[in-house]
């Protein structure tokens, strides 16, 4: 669980929304990394768009510095910082997903 707490930051949440809502950022983050755009991540997430965004801020913010970028045109790139997460972030999701898995 302590994977999950990569941005954690105090929070008023219980600790088990509050990882709840930190996995949300995560996978946002990393499908938005993976395809490009905020749009297709949402599609993919089944979440609004304007919800995809808000998570991608909110881990920006946690993170302390911007994850992805868009220097031209439509799709997103990520950024150093983000290049430094990307792979904890979907070692942690492939491990989350796999216990999942097996419940």
């Amino acid at each position: 669980m302590l994977a999950i707490q990569i941005w954690m930051t105090r929070t008023t949440k219980t600790p088990a929304r509050a990882n709840e809502a930190q996995w949300d950022l995560l996978r946002t983050f990393e499908s938005i990394a993976r395809l490009g755009s905020v749009t297709a991540a949402a599609k993919a997430l089944a979440i609004s768009q304007s919800t995809a965004s808000r998570h991608l801020l909110r881990l920006e913010e946690e993170a302390g510095s911007p994850l992805l970028a868009i220097p031209t045109g439509e799709l997103w790139i990520v950024v150093h910082r983000g290049k430094q997460r990307l792979p904890k972030v979907r070692a942690v999701i492939t491990w989350l997903e796999s216990i999942l898995c097996e419940a």
